[in-house]
């Protein structure tokens, strides 16, 4: 099939109209709605609501409002720390010390024993981890926590061997 010498106008997808369900702005309302509750805080998610609602507008209008959406995404305090994040998780693990010792290079050590400052419902989890591998936890309470200290300890007593 040759396109040679023909127009392509027809062929052209931002010329088609396309069919837009009729109650697509409450579906949105609605999805926007979740959004706001799951994602709170995020910008991106709610910004790819308003580039599917763009999606109605003419061509030009469309491509318009979604390239504002995408400048203000890309220029914000989130799309900074988002990247900030993904690269310090890239490099975290490939550290090197003024000894001359690198990740590559190094033996990991078995643990011996292990402290944990503070008794919130966070460690109260790496109790529960650290019991399960059998290692000797030490706890230092930095709050007064003198009625959540034996409970922890009670939620433990069946399966610890260890303490």
């Amino acid at each position: 099939m040759s396109f040679t010498g023909k127009p392509l106008s027809s062929r052209r997808l931002s010329t088609l109209t396309t069919p837009c369900p009729h109650d697509l702005d409450a579906l949105l309302e609605t999805v926007t709605k979740q959004v706001q509750k799951k994602a709170r805080g995020m910008k991106a998610p709610l910004a790819c609501i308003e580039a599917v609602r763009a999606s109605t507008m003419p061509y030009n209008q469309g491509i318009k409002r979604e390239s504002e959406l995408m400048a203000t995404l890309f220029n914000s305090d989130q799309a900074r720390a988002l990247q900030y994040s993904f690269f310090a998780q890239r490099t975290a693990g490939k550290w090197t010390l003024p000894s001359g010792a690198q990740w590559i290079d190094c033996k990991p050590r078995d643990i011996q024993s292990v402290a944990v400052i503070g008794v919130c419902l966070l460690d109260q989890g790496l109790f529960r981890t650290i019991d399960i591998t059998n290692g000797l936890v030490g706890v230092v309470s930095v709050e007064d926590f003198s009625l959540v200290l034996p409970l922890m300890f009670l939620s433990l007593a069946p399966s610890s061997a260890a303490l």
